[in-house]
């Protein structure tokens, strides 16, 4: 069975998750969700504020991304909420420093005895370039791997304990979207575009 995921649990207030979710289509039915947009354009404000609506709710997330990244660049609360708000309770962060730990966390996932609702990958991009690696062969073939172990994590879960894990990514890419849009298009059925105020502007 699906996982199911509604755009309004990307924001916090009442009124606009309202606004939001009266929209056709907004409720969707997927697995696996990749988020993609510019620098700075807000994914990982996004991804936390996912994650919070979850926590709020009494489910236990997975926030995984590098720990160096998030202290340049610290989370922005959503509007009202403390630091002591007890949902940060359920947040769990698991740092990373590139695509092979991400690859290990993700060939370890069905052996935990008390999976998450929802595994959070942010940027995937940052993670691939940390690798280093020479080529764009390499490159792509890190993220095949990365993917697929997180994929098969998920899927073992669901098939063997009936637990259905929704998998949140994260990329960052130019205006064209993801250079590596025919791999990524496998693994997320469903692909959200952010755009900065920038782009907007123009």
């Amino acid at each position: 069975m699906a996982s199911s995921i509604s755009l309004g649990q990307f924001v916090h207030q009442p009124s606009q998750q309202l606004s939001i979710n009266a929209l056709p289509h907004m409720q969707l039915q997927t697995p696996r969700c990749l988020l993609f947009g510019p620098q700075r354009s807000g994914k990982t404000s996004l991804l936390f504020q996912y994650a919070f609506q979850l926590a709020c709710s009494g489910q236990e997330v997975v926030f995984i991304c590098d720990r160096a990244q998030l202290e340049q660049s610290p989370l922005l609360l959503p509007v009202g909420v403390s630091h002591q708000h007890a949902a940060f309770s359920k947040i769990h962060f698991k740092y990373v420093q590139d695509l092979h730990q991400l690859r290990t966390y993700g060939a370890c996932i069905h052996l935990l005895q008390e999976p998450p609702a929802a595994v959070i990958v942010d940027d995937l991009a940052h993670l691939l370039a940390n690798a280093r690696l020479p080529d764009k062969r390499a490159r792509d073939t890190e993220v095949t791997r990365a993917l697929a172990y997180l994929a098969d994590g998920l899927d073992q879960l669901r098939e063997q304990r009936g637990l259905s894990v929704f998998l949140l990514v994260s990329d960052t890419c130019c205006d064209e979207g993801p250079h590596n849009l025919y791999l990524l298009q496998r693994w997320f059925p469903l692909m959200l575009q952010v755009t900065g105020l920038q782009h907007l502007r123009r």
